[in-house]
This record gives structure tokens, C-alpha cells and sequence, in this order.
């Protein structure tokens, strides 16, 4: 080879490697802000930093399929003005690494003021947790550690903001639900939905139960699940399909059994596809129950399922709501045993999720007993440490934190688990407040005093801890299950009564024969909200059309979602009187007022209306049915968005929505629904009518009296013949 053509081979190569260094970072896939608030990493409210040394940590997750290349926090806080600006500040740390200390000057004190912290990104891990701490002096000589001008307030509108860039991840079922669902993600789960462009109620009813499996791995980051084509796709996506019908823009190849597949978005750069198939419907539903029932036996890019047996469910088995026929343990409560133990004079409470079965019979009820078992680093003498006890905010109970030697029989030292400075007391506690039917948070926030005896003398130890011991207990035996129905407050905050069996196996919900996109979106939201509830997939759920026979509907609970294009008719057989399908919903009502109906009102909407009704079904009595109308997709997104957001505001069994508005009423005939024993049922009823009680009450008296003296003249009759025998 000539000195020339070396040279032009050599210049061609170093061309090469220019043009592949210059063209490297434009294959990178583009990155994507997002803004998290701090109430979204936990913060229940601004986050209250005090003493000497308070602090606070906040979890932040990190998604498997993105890498973090930057990241910044926006805080906005204010701090007392008694600080002294050379000795305070604040300081920022990640994962243990610090970020930043924040000077507390005194010109700025009292104020709310914000600043930047730019967080490294090579200190985020999977799970990473942001300290934020409070180092506070308020005089240079001998000072209190917790006097109450040392504090600090960050704002919950303080955010995080994260420059995310994606990854692409491997073809594994291993990694399910991953990149569908990553739990270290704090957002609301948004996962499309490919159908076929005509699916069948099978097909609509597998990608129910697949979206109430997502529904309750997302739980409080609430679930969407929109119907999309294949094309439309931003990036991962749920595929369902027969080899018979398969949705447009996507080639899959027949499958000879129920098979879960994992493969590239063919549309979406580093997308995912989950995908579920069969040669029929039937394999279809065998498919997507090897997931929710056995994802954690898959592997590989693709599994075929043999067969899948669900388990019979019995009532009120739901995993996230509190047994009634057991009591239930402190620990079965939280992920760790370290969630029920904390550090430090004013740590943060101790937060418990309560979740009570719906349907409860608080009569003659004061109160949920708990047992509760603590231990704390004992004062040195008697003062203000205390153990407040709140329920969703509101106090229950305060119970003073004695020193050891001020101990009675109630308490006994617990040296195994800390120093024998730390003392253990048993206290049954009543809890009012707690709300049947919806989720309730117990909060146990230990405060400790110290003690500050002449100069630089404290005698408070330097390390305090306190704990509830995983042991206490919380009893639900004493109650029965027994409510008044309808009461839409129930169904929109616990399912109630379809979850009644987690499965939903007793639920028959009504679409549309050939159901639309917005009526499935619209099916998979409630089926989703029912999984989060319950804790448990919807397998056992039946989906109907319009025409199905009434032999379905008998011995079943009943959802209804229809809108005014569906041709559903109710026939003013409900209480509400909604005639479907002219075009516009026609309403007739007697709203009710507080001392009866109201006003009588007649109308015919022709704008955006959703209504939500509950009632006793027409073919089975103590059965419910839910009928949810909306005029229009708009009405059915704010439907939606109410049972998200505002599901503590639906009460009654009528409620119309109109935009961010809503009016609820109470209308409908009562039914009851429960075991409540004969004798029990009798004297409820005689307590819930006073003044009936009040005439039976005298009436018993009456007979009591005629039975009496029936008696005392009956005996008074034969002693006088026995004397007369005798004479």
C-alpha cells in the first residue's frame, strides 16, 4: 500500500470516529422534566423542623427505566428570628451525602423566602431519602435543646425537580410490573390500553382484571388506564388480543395457548409491550390470570400458561381491610418494624394506615379498642412527655410519659431492646373519630420535655428513642356487619358493597353490548379503584351487555355504566327516573330537603352531566345496583376525577356532577344488608323510633300487669278453695 492511500485510509478512519463521536449524543434518547412536591414524598403538611438538631426525611424513588441526569430542589421555608445567623443554619444531604448548607440570616427571618439546592445525581440510588435538618442556637452560652424559638418550616409547596432521561431494560417477565408499574415511582400510573378495534366483553372483562392488578400495586398514586391505538403509544402499554382478533398497526404471531409476551414498542424507542393472547377468549382470561395470580413464577421474554385455579374467596378477606374475627397486630400494619420507632425530643408521628370493612355496625359501639404497648427513654423526673394519640388528625387521646421511678403495676422495664433507662406501659385506649368506610391514619407522636437544672447543666440523656411495640393489637371482634343501604359514600370509598368479596365475585357489571373506548376507559378506572381497595385482583367480576338475561342479574350486586348513546333503559323503574337513549338523559326527581322532599323537578340535560345512583336491584332483595350516567365523555372524565379526589365529598344515594361540581341527595327506600342476629335487629329498630318504642313500652306494661294480676287473682282463687276444703 502506497505512502497515499495509507494516508486517505488513515484520514477515512479518524473521519469516522469524529463523525461517530459527534453523532453519539444525538442517538441519546431525549430527557423529560417532572416536578414532585414534597407532599407527594410523604409530607402530610409543611414539615416542622425543631431544636437543636430537628430534622425530617422524605423518600424519593427512582424508576428502573430512567436515569436521573439532574436534579434540583426549589425550597421555600422560613425560621425563627431568636436563631443566631453565625451558629444556624440549614443543612441538605441525600442518601447520607451532603448537598448544601443554608445560611439563616437575621434580615430574613420570619419570612418566607426560597432558594435552589442542586442535588448531585450520582448520589441517587433505587430508593434514596432527602434530609432535610434544622441546626439551631439561640445563644452562645448554655442553651435548652428544645426551646421554642429554635424552628424552621419548610413549605409542602417546596418541590423537587428531576431531568429524567429513559433506559431501555431487558425482555424479562422476571421484571414485572416493571417498567408497566415501578413502585419507587411516587406519580399517578398512567398505563394505555391496546384493543382490538372491536373487542369482545371477554376481552374488555381480561384487561378489567389486569388493570385491577395495576390498580392495587399503584394504590395511593392512583390509577388511569386509557384506551389507545397501537400507534399512539408514548411508551409502554398493556396489548390484548386473540389470533382470531388482533388490534390494527401491530404484528403478532399466533400463539398455540394462554401466553404472556414481553417485546419492544416496534413504534416507541425503548418502549415496552405487555402482551396477552390466546387462540380465544377463554385462553385470553387464562393469560392475564398467570399474571395477577403467578408473576411470580415468570421468566424469559415469553411464558405460556398451563392453568390457573383461583382460590374461593370468602367475605370481608380483603388483605387491606382490618379482620373482624381476629385481633390484629401493630406489625402486620407497616412494611418494617423500624416504621413504629423514632429518634429524638419532637420526632415525627408514627403513621398508621386503618382500613376499616365498610360495613361495620358501630350501634352501642363507643369506641375501637386497642391495646397498645409502648416503650420510651424514661425523663428523669416528672414533666410534660407525653404520647398524643390522633386519629385522621383529631385528638384522642394524651397519655403522660412517667420516669421510672414513678412506675406503677401497669409498667415493666423492657431492657431487651434498648438501654435500661427505657420503660414499657400498657394502655387501652378507646378511639373516637374513626371513620367507617373509609381509610383512617392513627398517629402516635411522641413529645419530650428536658431538663435544664443552673448553668450547662441538662439532664435529659443525649439519645432519646421511643417505639409502639409491635405487639399491640387492635380488636374488631365485637362488631357486626350490618349497614342501611343505598349509601354511595360507601362504594365510592371502599367499593362497597361489590368489594364486600375481594374478588368481586359476586359483581355483575353492565356495558354496552360492542362497548366504545370511553365506556372501557371508564370499566378499567372502576377496576382499578377496586383492586386498590381490596388489595386483591377483580378475576371473579362478570361482564355483561345490555341484552344479557335477567338470570343474570339475579343473586348478584349490580354496576352499571352507561351513557346516552348506549341505548340502556332503567324505564323510571329507579328511584331517579332516568330514561336513556332520546339523545339526552331525562331526569325526574323529588329533591329531598331536610324535612322532606323539597321540590319536584322534571328536567331533560342536554349539557354535560354525569350522575351516579344507587338503589335496591329489582331482582334480588338486599342486592344493590349502581347505575353511573354520563352524557358525554366530559362527564365521564369528572366522574372519574370525583371518585379520585373527592370520593369524601359523595354521600346519599343520587349524586349529579356538573364540571368541578357535584350536589348529592338522599332519596331512595332503605334497605339493610348484613348478619345482624333477630334480637338485635328488633331492639335497633325499637331504638332507631323513639317514639314507637315509647308505645310499645307502655303497651308492655299493660300486658305485664294483666299477666300479673291474671296471676295473683289466679292464686288468690286457690287459696281460698284450699281453705274452704279444709274447713
Amino acid at each position: 500500500m502506497s505512502y497515499r492511500k495509507l494516508s486517505l485510509a488513515l484520514q477515512a478512519v479518524l473521519i469516522g470516529y469524529v463523525t461517530a463521536a459527534v453523532a453519539a449524543p444525538e442517538t441519546l434518547p431525549p430527557t423529560h422534566t417532572v416536578h414532585i412536591a414534597l407532599r407527594d414524598l410523604g409530607a402530610a403538611g409543611p414539615v416542622e423542623l425543631r431544636g437543636v438538631a430537628g430534622y425530617s426525611d422524605l423518600a424519593i424513588g427512582s424508576r428502573g427505566d430512567e436515569i436521573i441526569t439532574q436534579a434540583r430542589l426549589h425550597l421555600r421555608y422560613s425560621y425563627s428570628p431568636s436563631m443566631l445567623p453565625d451558629l444556624s443554619h440549614l443543612r441538605i444531604s441525600l442518601n447520607g451525602e451532603p448537598a448544601a448548607a443554608l445560611p439563616l440570616p437575621r434580615e430574613t427571618s420570619g419570612h418566607e423566602i426560597a432558594r435552589d439546592v442542586d442535588l448531585n445525581p450520582q448520589y441517587f440510588a433505587d430508593f434514596n431519602h432527602l434530609r432535610l435538618q434544622l441546626v439551631g442556637h439561640y445563644t452562645q452560652d448554655c442553651e435548652d435543646p428544645g426551646h421554642t424559638s429554635l424552628w424552621a418550616t419548610i413549605s409542602d409547596r417546596s418541590e423537587l425537580e428531576l431531568q429524567l432521561r429513559p433506559t431501555d431494560l431487558r425482555n424479562d417477565l422476571a421484571l414485572l410490573p416493571a417498567p408497566f408499574f415501578d413502585r419507587r415511582d411516587s406519580k399517578p400510573l398512567v398505563l394505555p390500553v391496546v384493543l382490538p378495534q372491536t373487542p369482545s366483553l371477554e376481552t374488555v372483562r381480561s384487561a378489567g382484571v389486569a388493570a385491577s392488578w395495576f390498580g392495587l400495586l399503584a394504590d395511593y398514586r392512583v390509577a388511569q388506564f386509557p384506551v389507545s391505538d397501537a400507534a399512539a403509544v408514548s411508551r409502554h402499554a398493556l396489548v390484548f388480543a386473540t389470533n382470531r382478533s388482533k388490534p390494527a398497526g401491530l404484528v403478532l404471531a399466533d400463539v398455540s395457548g394462554p401466553t404472556i409476551r414481553l417485546m419492544d414498542n416496534p413504534t416507541v424507542r425503548l418502549g415496552k409491550l405487555l402482551v396477552f393472547m390466546g387462540r380465544d377468549e377463554a385462553e385470553l382470561r387464562t393469560a392475564v390470570l398467570g399474571l395477577v395470580l403467578g408473576n411470580a413464577v415468570l421468566s424469559g421474554s415469553e411464558a405460556e400458561v398451563h392453568a390457573v385455579t383461583p382460590r374461593e374467596r370468602l367475605p370481608y378477606d380483603s388483605p387491606r381491610w382490618l379482620p373482624t374475627n381476629r385481633p390484629v397486630r401493630f406489625s402486620e400494619l407497616v412494611n418494617s418494624p423500624e416504621a413504629l420507632e423514632v429518634h429524638g425530643r419532637t420526632p415525627d408521628p408514627i403513621r398508621l394506615n386503618l382500613r376499616l370493612p365498610p360495613d361495620l355496625m358501630t350501634w352501642r359501639q363507643t369506641g375501637l379498642p386497642i391495646d397498645l404497648h409502648y416503650r420510651y427513654t424514661a425523663p428523669i423526673e416528672r414533666d410534660g412527655s407525653s404520647l398524643t394519640v390522633e386519629v385522621n388528625d383529631r385528638l384522642a387521646r394524651v397519655i403522660h410519659l412517667r420516669p421510672d421511678d414513678d412506675a406503677d403495676g401497669l409498667q415493666r422495664l423492657m431492657v431487651p431492646l434498648v438501654p435500661s433507662t427505657v420503660l414499657s406501659d400498657d394502655q387501652r385506649v378507646s378511639l373516637p373519630g374513626v371513620q367507617v368506610g373509609a381509610d383512617n391514619v392513627l398517629s402516635l407522636r411522641f413529645t419530650m420535655d428536658s431538663h435544664v437544672q443552673g448553668a450547662c447543666r441538662e439532664r435529659m440523656p443525649d439519645v432519646q428513642r421511643s417505639s409502639i411495640d409491635p405487639d399491640s393489637t387492635i380488636d374488631l371482634t365485637g362488631f357486626r356487619h350490618y349497614v342501611a343501604l343505598p349509601n354511595l359514600a360507601l362504594f365510592a370509598n371502599a367499593g362497597y358493597p361489590f368489594t364486600r368479596l375481594a374478588d368481586l365475585s359476586q359483581t355483575v357489571v353492565v356495558l354496552k353490548d360492542g362497548p366504545t373506548p370511553p365506556s372501557i376507559e371508564a370499566f378499567l378506572h372502576l377496576m382499578g379503584r377496586f383492586g386498590r381497595q381490596t388489595g386483591v385482583p377483580a378475576y371473579g367480576m362478570r361482564l355483561v351487555g345490555a341484552s344479557a338475561a335477567a338470570d343474570q342479574f339475579r343473586d348478584a350486586d349490580l354496576l352499571v355504566l352507561a351513557s346516552t348513546t348506549d341505548g340502556l333503559r332503567s324505564d323510571g323503574q329507579t328511584p331517579l327516573g332516568i330514561t336513556i337513549g332520546a339523545g339526552s338523559p331525562q331526569l325526574r326527581k323529588a329533591l329531598a330537603g331536610p324535612n322532606g322532599p323539597a321540590a319536584n323537578v322534571d328536567v331533560t340535560a342536554v349539557g354535560s352531566v354525569g350522575v351516579i345512583e344507587g338503589y335496591e336491584s329489582p331482582y334480588t332483595r338486599h342486592r344493590s345496583v349502581v347505575t353511573m350516567l354520563a352524557t358525554d365523555a366530559a362527564a365521564r372524565g369528572a366522574i372519574s376525577q370525583l371518585l379520585d379526589s373527592r370520593s369524601n365529598a359523595i354521600y346519599g344515594d343520587v349524586v349529579l356532577v356538573r364540571g368541578d361540581s357535584l350536589h348529592a341527595y338522599q332519596w331512595a327506600p332503605t334497605y339493610y344488608v348484613g348478619d345482624l342476629p333477630l334480637s338485635s335487629r328488633l331492639w335497633f329498630a325499637v331504638t332507631r323510633h323513639p317514639i314507637l318504642a315509647s308505645l310499645a313500652a307502655i303497651v308492655l306494661v299493660f300486658v305485664l300487669a294483666f299477666i300479673v294480676v291474671g296471676a295473683l287473682r289466679r292464686r288468690a282463687a286457690a287459696r281460698l278453695q284450699s281453705k274452704t276444703t279444709h274447713e
